[in-house]
């Protein structure tokens, strides 16, 4: 092989270094090729590791969670039959003690029950084609009657799409964004909550904007945390589970959700699902 030098000169490399430079070439491509090889060995090993550790846990969450619902039932029985029998006994400040067990154990057996919900989220069904609409329509059949009680109103603000998708698990993402919306309203308000999707990038970003009481833009990360609560369940009842059910729901369907938010304005949930 011949280069040129800064003189203008012809060099001409023997043969021996052009040799030694294609071995050392081909020593480096193969370093570098055993390098990636080994690489993705361990990355689908973890993948895999990974995989399993979560079914392991999901199946643990499964089994504790239906175990633990023996011995409250058993509780909230006794309870019962307390009340029924030893009542005018007890006195009001042992009546007050029961109820305050009662109350408890009721509010300890919801929060079981919305951990094995959690945990069984996108095990239960195939991949269908889902028309969003009609998952709307039928979840606006099941809430039909807290519609009609708060005065609240469901806008189409455009149509909703057909993806591929856990028809379940998308109605109860439907059904958890209205009900949160209707939910946390001050006062008289009448909750109003509008509905539009559009397409980005291969997403269907879709949005769920209510006139509720708005979430503060610090607590805005933590409210898809499971069990994660920013008012007293005396004055908000529930458990926390809602939205961190949306979140594993919407990544299930590989999207991301979050919420654009000002205190007392109002709150848009954000989320967005892969196109078909």
């Amino acid at each position: 092989m011949v280069y040129v030098s800064n003189a203008g000169q012809p060099i001409i490399l023997p043969l021996w270094v052009l040799m030694a430079a294609l071995i050392i070439t081909g020593l480096v491509v193969k370093l570098l090729f055993d390098i990636l090889t080994d690489n993705r060995k361990a990355m689908l090993s973890y993948v895999k590791e990974l995989e399993q550790t979560n079914q392991d846990l999901e199946q643990y969450a499964y089994v504790a969670s239906h175990d633990l619902q023996e011995p409250l039932h058993s509780m909230q029985s006794l309870v019962t039959l307390i009340e029924l029998e030893f009542s005018d006994k007890l006195g009001p400040m042992g009546n007050k003690y029961l109820s305050h067990i009662s109350a408890v154990s009721k509010r300890m057996s919801n929060l079981i029950s919305n951990l094995l919900t959690y945990s069984r989220i996108g095990h239960s069904e195939e991949i269908q084609t889902v028309d969003l609409a009609g998952i709307l329509d039928k979840v606006n059949e099941d809430l039909s009657e807290l519609l009609k009680t708060t005065g609240a109103t469901i806008e189409r603000k455009t149509g909703l799409p057909v993806i591929k998708g856990f028809p379940t698990a998308l109605g109860q993402l439907f059904q958890n964004l209205i009900t949160n919306a209707i939910k946390f309203q001050s006062g008289d308000n009448k909750p109003i909550i509008q509905i539009s999707a559009e397409m980005q990038s291969g997403f269907w970003l879709i949005k769920f904007k209510d006139n509720g009481i708005g979430i503060p833009r610090e607590y805005q990360s933590q409210i898809f945390i499971i069990f994660k609560r920013l008012h007293t369940s005396s004055k908000f009842p529930g458990t926390g589970v809602g939205l961190a059910n949306c979140k594993k729901i919407v990544e299930l369907h590989h999207g991301s959700i979050w919420v654009e938010s000002e205190d007392g304005k109002g709150s848009e949930f954000c989320f967005t699902l892969l196109a078909e």
